[in-house]
């Protein structure tokens, strides 16, 4: 391709400066999703004091989530593994949950399986294989700071006041305004809010807000699905298998 654009037209005598054309041109043309630089984006977003704040407060129930969804069976190949989260598992997660929305689309809950993943010196044997099929906890912490990133959320106010033409306000998180927009206006107005959302609103927030908005509304869908579930915002293995259940 480089020497029918650039050599044979001859635009460019040396190959080698052809090719750097050519990937110059791609480049710019390229989707961000493409661009995407995983080790920028986690000193950036991850390795941070407040995202790492967040985390902390919820991490007995998150690492109840993960075990019970890596025990819940995954792809059939050999580098499955009961101790950590398969693609398949992390998909039924997604989707048990209904975080795919108008905000957030199927491609961009795979993205951030496979950009969460962390890299193997061994690609093809034992711990290595495994490694780059599937999602370690802290992997998987990763995965959940990328869908926060991508997910939009409603900003503080509008949780505490509500929004014109629903009659939900007072609300303590994100996960209750949430559902409760679901439950009161269905579908349609829980998806209308979602694309109505841009920079100068709930996108604009800092990572560890958005990421603590997710994981409310992660707790809180379980709670209110699951089984025996009661209301304290700390899940049991017990919840969160009563919940696969029965989303299964």
């Amino acid at each position: 391709m480089a020497a029918m654009r650039y050599v044979m037209s001859g635009n460019d005598t040396d190959m080698s400066l052809a090719v750097e054309k050519l990937f110059d041109h791609m480049r710019e043309r390229l989707s961000p999703y493409a661009r995407h630089n995983a080790d920028e984006f986690r000193s950036q977003y991850c390795y941070i004091e407040e995202t790492d704040t967040v985390l902390r407060k919820y991490e007995h129930s998150l690492s109840v989530i993960y075990a019970a969804y890596s025990e819940s069976g995954g792809p059939s190949t050999a580098a499955a593994s009961k101790a950590l989260m398969g693609f398949d598992e992390y998909m039924a997660m997604v989707n048990h949950l209904e975080l795919i929305d108008a905000s957030f689309s199927m491609r961009e809950a795979k993205l951030a399986f496979i950009w969460s993943r962390m890299r193997a010196i061994d690609e093809l044997h034992g711990k290595g294989r495994a490694k780059i099929f599937n999602l370690s906890l802290e992997d998987f912490y990763e995965a959940l700071v990328r869908i926060a990133m991508l997910k939009a959320w409603p900003t503080d106010i509008e949780i505490q006041d509500g929004i014109p033409g629903v009659s939900i306000g007072g609300c303590a998180d994100a996960g209750q305004f949430l559902l409760g927009l679901r439950a009161e206006g269905g579908k349609q107005a829980h998806t209308e809010f979602l694309s109505s959302r841009d920079a100068e609103h709930g996108d604009s927030q800092p990572i560890w807000r958005r990421l603590e908005h997710l994981v409310t509304l992660i707790l809180r869908t379980i709670e209110s699905r699951g089984a025996d579930s009661g209301a304290d915002m700390k899940l049991t293995k017990r919840e969160v298998k009563s919940f696969i259940e029965n989303r299964k």
